[in-house]
């Protein structure tokens, strides 16, 4: 993956290189997402316990070249995940070129990439900086990943179609398989022409998908076919202008991990749950208070540990949960979004295997700051 990340990079070089002349300016940006948070209660480190992070900075370079070419690079910023090191980590999250029409009516993108279903659940609740959507926040689903993207835009503007075929590792990992993963996503808009809810619709995807897992004694990569991840997803979004968003999501994971045997077995479902998420602007008129908005999400998990139950039947429900926020956000200048919410996430945890009927129930309230800023 590293190879073909680099030769994106080499193919991109050039294109900026022999087309300086006709290519249009370049677009330089980049976004900052910060955020405080502060425990309502004892959830480890003690109450009031309380923290401040840079979450996230990203920087963004698109290219035109000519009517038909574009190109897109995107790197991001993040600390360091191992709590003992100090610094910053880079990840390339996106360097694809994009043709336009090259056939009627289609799109084309090559190389690491964003799924397109992130991309439309993230644009229609508008507060990616406050939360992730539940599959990426949830590790379900990388958020990029490397590939190819054919995407069909219908005549008039009544939906899309689109075919993902993905390397399977995600931005995240290493290549670790030799099978690719497929992604059918479809989106439909009843009312293309209404200036008022020409954006809601209705969304689906389906994702089959090869993980091919390691063995865990040896970490020798398993290129049998007995592994598999499957994800679905559908959702329903309504949109009135740019004042009120509404989405809700539902999503189902299948996962068949079997690196002991040669014998196939069916897919277990590891997980099913649903989202809800909302923002409304107080005023419609053009003031200050027009750039004043409340939200709320609601998430609902229900997760199966897929061990033998006979032997573990607590499994059954290690990890259910909801989480919900709600608050208050306000876009001082474009470009710039601060808000305030408090959030509640409620966990189930089984009793150790003495007790393993009883299920106990945890849960963790905090309030929380959260910044962006795109430049």
């Amino acid at each position: 993956m590293k190879r073909i990340c680099l030769l994106l990079l080499v193919v991109m070089a050039f294109l900026f290189a022999t087309n300086s002349l006709t290519a249009g300016e370049p677009k330089v940006g980049g976004v900052l997402f910060a955020n405080w948070k502060m425990h309502l209660n004892d959830q480890g480190q003690g109450k009031n316990f309380n923290s401040f992070d840079i979450a996230r900075a990203r920087l963004i370079l698109d290219q035109q070249f000519g009517e038909k070419f574009s190109a897109n690079l995107m790197i991001d910023v993040i600390p360091r995940s191992n709590m003992d090191e100090y610094g910053l980590q880079y990840r390339l999250r996106s360097a694809y070129i994009q043709g336009d029409k090259l056939i009627k009516y289609t799109t084309m993108r090559f190389g690491m990439q964003g799924l397109l279903w992130f991309d439309y659940v993230e644009k229609a609740w508008g507060l990616r900086y406050i939360d992730a959507v539940s599959l990426d926040k949830l590790g379900y689903l990388e958020r990029a990943d490397l590939g190819l993207s054919i995407i069909g835009e219908c005549p008039g503007s009544y939906g899309t179609f689109a075919l993902q075929v993905m390397n399977g590792g995600g931005f995240t990992h290493r290549e670790m398989n030799k099978n690719k993963d497929i992604i059918l996503f479809a989106a439909g808009y009843p009312f293309p022409k209404n200036p008022d809810f020409g954006e809601t619709g209705i969304w689906a995807q389906y994702y089959s998908g090869w993980p091919n897992i390691a063995y865990p004694d040896s970490m020798a990569t398993d290129f049998r076919k007995n592994t598999k991840k499957d994800r679905m997803q559908v959702a329903g979004v309504i949109k009135y202008r740019k004042w009120v968003s509404a989405v809700v999501e539902y999503f189902q994971t299948w996962d068949r991990e079997d690196f002991t045997t040669k014998i196939t077995k069916d897919n277990q479902e590891k997980a099913k749950g649903f989202s809800l998420m909302g923002k409304v602007n107080v005023a419609t008129a053009e003031t200050w208070l027009s750039k004043v908005y409340l939200f709320a999400k609601y998430e609902w998990l229900n997760k199966h540990t897929q061990l033998d139950k006979a032997l573990y039947p607590y499994q059954s429900q290690d990890g259910d949960g909801q989480f919900l926020l709600g608050g208050l956000g306000y876009a001082p200048v474009e470009g710039c979004e601060l808000a305030i919410s408090v959030v509640r996430e409620t966990t189930k945890v089984p009793t150790p295997i003495a007790n393993p009927v009883e299920v106990l129930s945890t849960a963790k309230n905090s309030i929380q700051i959260n910044m962006t800023t795109r430049f």
